[in-house]
């Protein structure tokens, strides 16, 4: 029967520390992985290290996010009178409102219709229009030094070689059509399906003007519904005057009356009321947090990235070629 050279144990008999298991040989368990850091501890600390600088980098290096939100509901045709009688705030009113089965009907369709142009261009050239909007929203292309737009570098103009060569259009001003392109992709809308509210938010690197942007927002949506209306109701009444005018039959006429009365209801509402498309529940405010980016995100990343440096050390060595030596190797 063969013997087992315990002084000279063979290749097959290492233990799981070593070497032959750091290539895979077997499974490793805890106590193997505890003594292969002991083992490398100095490559162990310069992977953290190296995790912990990549961390930092991207905490200093990386622009942060601030976002800014709103919450809005719909408007009712009587919501002045419920809004003088309620003592609990804005809120409290459209809460009695939603009671009341107020909200629905021309309030849900003028709610929808600003929904649906918030981030349209038509409200995005009248924002762009506004010098701190466009500085704002396109911060990184604003020279606030010469006050002037950033002139196109040569990394800009091959870029936008680049572009115009595969169809899509190169830089220019930033302008309504760019403007609505940052809304639509920037700005997201939830609404909620029990109470009808709709919360907006927007992100940018600054907390304010993301507040600000919010409220210029609102009010520009809110106008360009009130002057559809206004345009749409003008337009009604003056058909519905002129088929009264050639109309003969009493039942007909009356009939246009009141059909030109209920116009110009409509259109009272939308000259008069100053919330008409969308009541602000909760005004534009900011979080004080940075939304993005993720520190969790972040520190996820780095270890990933100090893990792999470590795991290809590890490969390093199991191949033959140790990256850290001591003096009687070298000799």
């Amino acid at each position: 029967m063969e013997t087992m050279d315990i002084a000279n144990p063979s290749e097959e008999q290492v233990s799981p520390s070593s070497s032959a298991t750091v290539r895979g040989a077997g499974m490793l368990t805890v106590d193997a992985i505890l003594a292969l850091i002991i083992r490398h501890l100095s490559v162990v600390f310069a992977s953290f290290v190296l995790a912990l600088a990549v961390f930092l980098v991207s905490v200093l290096l990386i622009p942060k996010q601030y976002t800014a939100s709103m919450t809005v509901a719909a408007v009712p045709d009587p919501v002045q009178g419920l809004l003088s009688q309620a003592g609990g705030g804005m809120a409290s009113a459209v809460a009695r409102l939603k009671g009341l089965g107020g909200f629905g009907g021309e309030g849900d369709e003028r709610l929808n219709q600003y929904i649906a142009l918030l981030t349209s261009e038509q409200v995005a050239r009248t924002l762009a229009a506004e010098p701190w909007v466009a500085h704002g929203a396109f911060r990184n292309e604003w020279d606030v030094q010469t006050h002037a737009w950033k002139k196109p570098g040569m990394l800009r103009q091959l870029a936008d070689f680049l572009k115009t060569t595969a169809g899509y259009p190169a830089w220019r001003v930033p302008d309504g059509q760019r403007l609505a392109r940052v809304l639509q992709k920037d700005v997201k809308t939830d609404q909620d399906l029990q109470t009808g509210f709709v919360t907006i938010k927007y992100s940018n690197e600054d907390g304010d003007f993301a507040v600000h942007l919010l409220q210029a927002l609102n009010a520009t949506t809110d106008k360009v519904v009130r002057t559809q209306s206004v345009e749409t109701s003008k337009r009604r009444i003056r058909f519905l005057n002129d088929r009264l005018n050639n109309e003969e039959k009493a039942d007909l006429r009356l009939g246009l009356i009141d059909t030109i009365s209920t116009e110009e209801h409509s259109l009272a509402i939308a000259s008069s009321d100053p919330n008409y498309s969308a009541l602000v529940v909760v005004a534009p405010n900011k979080d004080e947090r940075p939304s993005s980016p993720s520190l969790m995100l972040l520190a996820g990343l780095s270890l990933a990235i100090g893990g792999g440096a470590f795991y290809l050390f590890l490969l390093w060595e199991g191949n033959g070629r140790p990256l850290f030596r001591s003096k009687a190797d070298k000799r």
